[in-house]
């Protein structure tokens, strides 16, 4: 199976292509209106189908993949359940297609990414085995959920290698793949999109075992300079955490700017702060660690720094204090 996915994958790599001529943003906020509250659904379908024509015609591929996305989602709330996969088959006819530009491969990677992703924690009205599509190059619906999340990961890797270089002429043109906005106090590229959706995918858990604990302990104690060192060496090891930690560190290292760079330091010692959550040792440690942040030099971290402090405070004075009525 995994032999498949290799294979697979190489066969999806070629060349590029540019993008222009976008749909008003008000016209895609309607469109995901129509979605969210599932009406008006044929008549937004034939919209998003006219759209992804036109975008088609013009090489704007990221508009092209919001609107097959979008197509696909439709027709997913209008279909049987069991035509998942069946309503997204267009992404492998794509990635398999020698004429497809790289820019298009990049945004296929990415969709099949975000579909086995929701495939993968949806819950199936009917028997896995019914979801399968025959003629598929991959049988998705056959594969296991550590498979899915293998899979999830590959194509997320391949759209960060062949999205490298791209580069777009308005946030607007890629802000709507962006899974939480509160990773971003600066204005991301594209990369750092993909990169914070590789993080937020990694769903492998790993045991925190008694050297793990400590080494958590002992990184929340840490400059941010000697934590991000530590992200380094611990992506290179075997550990359980290397994973992740090289997901951050990549991150981190491909900034130019010393601004971004020092705020995913902050969101990298975030996350292992949480693997600790009724630790007192850590909770002190990370408070610490937050209130010299308040007085970085840096505006988006002292920002960070302020807000973290604050969700942290508001948690625990509601584990010790829930009433809210004070009426006498």
């Amino acid at each position: 199976m995994k032999k498949g996915i290799i294979l697979f994958l190489f066969f999806s790599v070629n060349i590029a292509g540019q993008a222009q001529n976008t749909t008003d943003e008000a016209i895609w906020d309607n469109i995901v209106l129509s979605m969210d509250k599932k009406i008006n659904l044929l008549t937004t379908l034939t919209r998003v189908q006219t759209i992804k024509e036109n975008a088609k015609a013009f090489k704007n591929y990221s508009e092209f993949a919001r609107a097959s996305y979008y197509e696909a989602i439709i027709k997913d709330y209008r279909s049987e359940d069991t035509a998942f996969f069946k309503n997204s088959s267009f992404i492998d006819s794509l990635l398999l297609d020698p004429a497809s530009p790289v820019e298009l491969r990049a945004w296929m990677h990415f969709l099949q990414a975000k579909r086995l992703e929701y495939f993968n924690s949806k819950s199936l009205k009917f028997h896995v085995s019914l979801y399968e599509v025959k003629g598929q190059p991959l049988n998705y619906a056959a594969f296991s959920k550590n498979d899915l999340d293998s899979l999830v990961a590959l194509h997320l890797g391949q759209t960060k290698i062949l999205g490298r270089n791209l580069v777009f002429s308005s946030l607007k043109e890629i802000a709507w793949i962006v899974s939480d906005t509160s990773l971003f106090l600066f204005k991301p590229q594209f990369p750092d999109i993909i990169a914070a959706e590789q993080i937020l995918s990694y769903r492998k858990g790993f045991n925190i075992s008694d050297q793990l604990r400590n080494r958590i302990l002992h990184w929340l104690t840490l400059s941010q300079n000697d934590f991000i060192d530590s992200l380094k060496r611990s992506s290179n090891s075997p550990a359980g955490e290397a994973r992740i930690s090289k997901l951050y560190y990549d991150w981190i290292s491909r900034q130019q700017n010393k601004d971004n760079y020092y705020f995913i330091e902050s969101l990298a010692r975030k996350y292992f702060y949480s693997l600790l959550p009724n630790n007192d040792s850590a909770q002190t440690l990370y408070v610490n660690y937050l209130q010299k942040l308040v007085s970085s030099s840096i505006n988006m971290v002292r920002a960070n720094g302020v807000y973290q402090l604050c969700l942290l405070w508001n948690s625990l004075g509601n584990k010790y204090h829930k009433r809210t009525d004070y009426s006498h």
